[in-house]
């Protein structure tokens, strides 16, 4: 799956991933909900969502101002997620595999799109 990134968010993403482990715990970066978004291929408004649910933990610099996250929180879910939806596609796999999903000739049906 690939994610459209702009050039300044690959910078920090890469920084960030290709960082010592010491060093990216210490300096462990903020972003803004619009980084994160991009990053996670989401809306803002779904982002928000996402906070407002407790699936990815944010601060606030006083009480209704912007939300911030830390990178690592964001790349942590998204590996999460990645590795949750290619568990899912596999087991669906298996049960279509299993079903014979697999063994369908479908040419008489799609041959009727080709008028």
């Amino acid at each position: 799956m690939r994610i459209p990134l702009t050039p300044d968010d690959y910078r920090r993403v890469r920084e960030f991933l290709l960082a010592e482990p010491e060093r990216a715990v210490a300096d462990d970066e903020r972003i803004t909900t619009g980084e994160a978004a991009r990053i996670l291929g989401v809306s803002r408004r779904t982002l928000t969502r996402m906070l407002d649910a407790g699936m990815i933990p944010y601060t606030r610099m006083g009480e209704r101002s912007y939300r911030f996250l830390r990178l690592s929180d964001v790349t942590d879910y998204k590996r999460r997620r990645d590795e949750a939806t290619s568990k899912a596609l596999d087991e669906m796999r298996s049960i279509a595999d299993e079903d014979g999903a697999y063994d369908i000739d479908y040419s008489d049906y799609l041959s009727r799109f080709d008028e």
